[in-house]
């Protein structure tokens, strides 16, 4: 191969190069704000330089991944069981499940504040609070907040909305509670790149 078709190969390979970066990059800036499913919108995504997808497999390993629900949902008799119930773990972790849980005491552990409270921006503080009286009421189960904590220590954090929903059982909640799951528990850092946090736009 002479030096002028060479350089053309090498040309054609650093263009298809950057062309799967641009595609990777794309993809994942989608995962950060386009995050939808049929009916439910994802916005203000953001992850800590904290979060790694291991810390979700030793979790998800030990049986089941705690869940803390707050706001509306909190005062609804049977609601965080319900919350949890509709929860499944992302496919790429492989095993465990979501339970409720009241407490903080957990080292991984998601905590969802439904309702009026449920606003873009987790702070360190929902991880390290768990009092429900400093939460507006209001609103319904349709909005959610989620954030994963480590400790008393934000990792991850967005907010989910969808229709209007009443009561935590409704099917309705289950396509929420997806939407929820895989993006707050994504296999990779999406901030990882830039040593830092990554977040999305608005709804």
């Amino acid at each position: 191969m002479g030096p002028a078709l060479r350089r053309q190969e090498i040309e054609l390979m650093t263009r298809c190069s950057i062309r799967k970066s641009t595609v990777a990059t794309f993809a994942a800036w989608l995962l950060l704000t386009g995050c939808a499913g049929a009916n439910t919108q994802v916005s203000g995504a953001y992850f800590e330089s904290l979060y790694d997808p291991g810390m979700v497999r030793v979790a998800a390993g030990r049986g089941s991944i705690p869940v803390m629900v707050r706001g509306v949902a909190a005062g609804t008799p049977g609601g965080a069981a319900a919350v949890a119930n509709a929860m499944t773990m992302p496919g790429w972790v492989g095993q465990g499940h979501f339970v409720a849980s009241g407490t903080t005491a957990e080292t991984y552990r998601v905590v969802l504040v439904f309702g009026a409270a449920a606003v873009a921006g987790g702070t360190q503080r929902t991880c390290a609070d768990s009092d429900d009286a400093a939460i507006p009421a209001g609103g319904d189960f349709g909005r959610v907040q989620a954030t994963f904590c480590v400790g008393r220590r934000m990792a991850s954090t967005l907010v989910a909305a969808g229709p209007p929903i009443s009561d935590p059982a409704d099917p309705a909640m289950r396509e929420l509670m997806n939407q929820v799951v895989i993006n707050l528990l994504p296999a990779h850092n999406p901030g990882s790149a830039k040593g830092g946090g990554a977040g999305g736009g608005g709804m």
